[in-house]
């Protein structure tokens, strides 16, 4: 362990490791479930996104 780097060399290994992990669950395509359930989640009437509809379209369709 050098004294610029405080983290052992194991933790630096897992820190990495998390950050690549996460890194692809940002980048994982949605299923449609999960955006089935966004969608649901959201009030009907709340503004309109930045294609013009409301949620309560998508929602009736």
């Amino acid at each position: 362990m050098s004294p610029c780097n405080p983290l052992p060399n194991w933790l630096q290994f897992e820190a990495n490791a998390s950050v690549s992990n996460f890194n692809n669950f940002l980048q994982a395509i949605p299923s449609h479930e999960e955006v089935t359930a966004a969608l649901f989640s959201m009030h009907p009437y709340k503004a309109a996104g930045i294609n013009g509809f409301q949620p309560a379209f998508f929602q009736k369709t």
